[in-house]
């Protein structure tokens, strides 16, 4: 027997091709209006479905934000790779700023939903695949924002390899605490009377565990240090 997927028959084709006109139009509604004021009648009609189709795909409304912005949340995590991936290695800051600006372009026009959607992965009303499937996005994200802390960490160990342990749990510490923060701006955004952190704020934050992480003291209290690549 071939190892090879078999073809997608044509009623798998066309659940999926539905899937999808769902999944975009109820993005493109939840873009130009709070969650509130989108109804699921609009987003059936939009995706020229029946309103008894839209819920055999999705169980309600809060499921069908979590459907949409899922290929948002992966797709602007492609091109934030991309975009962190062209500089170099030990831009630590430079690849975080990368990243973030990516993820927060999601909810420039619509922080609220953004935020809304990022609630319901960290306290979820619901379950099912697509809170599952955000589940995956979200921790994806995170390694990605791990990644360049993890590089900057090994960087340093080559100096000092008796940091080695040291240095990976500061570099851990410090790519939880750029999540954190990119997280928090997230919700800042779509909370009225909390200006949100501004884009040279947030990149000063990295910056400052950078600087905390290549200062990480070891033997003697000798600091490590390294020259960042620009």
């Amino acid at each position: 027997m071939s190892s090879q997927s078999q073809p997608l028959g044509r009623r798998e084709r066309g659940k999926l091709e539905r899937a999808a006109r769902i999944a975009d139009a109820a993005a493109a509604l939840f873009d130009e209006a709070p969650f509130s004021e989108v109804t699921t009648q609009a987003i059936a009609r939009s995706a020229d479905v029946a309103e008894g189709t839209l819920f055999r795909y999705a169980c309600s409304k809060t499921e069908l934000l979590v459907m949409a912005l899922n290929t948002r949340f992966e797709a602007a995590l492609e091109d934030g790779l991309a975009k962190a991936s062209a500089l170099p290695t030990l831009d630590t800051a430079g690849r975080l700023d990368a990243l973030a600006s990516a993820l927060l372009a999601i909810g420039e026009h619509r922080p609220d939903n953004a935020a809304l959607y990022q609630r319901e992965l960290l306290f979820p009303t619901m379950s099912g695949d697509y809170l599952t499937e955000g589940e995956r996005i979200a921790r994806r994200w995170e390694s990605a924002i791990a990644e360049p802390f993890k590089d900057l960490a090994a960087a340093l160990a080559a100096k000092a390899p008796h940091a080695v342990e040291p240095l990976k749990r500061e570099g851990r510490l410090a790519a939880s605490a750029a999540w954190d923060a990119i997280q928090l701006s997230v919700a800042r955004r779509a909370r009225a009377g909390f200006p949100p952190l501004s884009h040279a704020d947030l990149r000063g934050q990295f910056e400052l565990l950078v600087r905390a992480l290549t200062r990480t003291e070891v033997v003697n209290n000798n600091p490590i240090t390294i020259q960042e690549s620009r």
